[in-house]
């Protein structure tokens, strides 16, 4: 369902990055706003890059913006779309579910990531989500990083979550006004770094992450 007021978390917002291309470090320009319809394709080549057999069908990508693209943010790095995060509200229920977080794995360690999650996570609260729930693979250190400098807690572990293997670890995490407000600081007084080809390290940020 597309939640209340969801227009109001439609303007994007474009920010220096730092990327490498073709041996050189250049300075590129990230973008991150609502998705539009001219997106699914390239979204869902991202998704089967990022996630694998785990990716949605296109099918089900078609219907989850049908139904939810209020809530699935993508990151653009000029003009390529190279990562998403989706997110799910009910309108009986202030709980909201972190259903994916993904960056495509050559523009890993850039931020991109983390800025997607707090995008994310600011736009449940403007449409007023107080917590928020999700699954990770417990192996998912990077992940599970990520999520936990984000606020979230471990509450539970539940084995063959998405069938069996598919053990996840359960996170939840209070929205408050100050935490939105830290995540704004945050992302307002990251400098634009540069880096040397070849040093290029995942960082927390930008692990794949879904509770698929």
């Amino acid at each position: 369902m597309r939640p209340r007021g969801a227009d109001s978390g439609a303007d994007s917002v474009v920010e220096a990055v730092p990327a490498v291309l073709e041996g050189f470090t250049v300075e590129s320009r990230l973008e991150v706003r609502l998705v539009e319809r001219e997106d699914l394709l390239p979204l869902h080549a991202v998704d089967r890059e990022v996630f694998g057999e785990l990716a949605y069908p296109y099918f089900a990508l078609r219907q989850l913006f049908d139904a939810h693209s209020g809530e699935i943010l993508v990151a653009r790095i000029d003009g390529r779309l190279c990562g998403y995060s989706l997110t799910m509200t009910s309108r009986t229920s202030d709980i909201g579910w972190f259903q994916g977080l993904g960056v495509v794995p050559g523009l890993r360690g850039h931020r991109i990531g983390r800025r997607l999650a707090c995008d994310a996570l600011t736009l449940l609260f403007e449409h007023g989500i107080q917590h928020v729930r999700l699954a990770v693979r417990e192996e998912n250190i990077v992940a599970t990083n990520l999520y936990e400098s984000l606020g979230f807690h471990r509450t539970s572990k539940e084995v063959d979550y998405f069938g069996s293997g598919e053990n996840r670890v359960l996170m939840t995490c209070r929205l408050t006004q100050a935490i939105i407000r830290s995540w704004s600081a945050e992302v307002s007084s990251t400098p634009v770094r540069t880096v040397d080809v070849g040093a290029v390290a995942p960082d927390r940020a930008d692990a794949p992450s879904t509770p698929r």
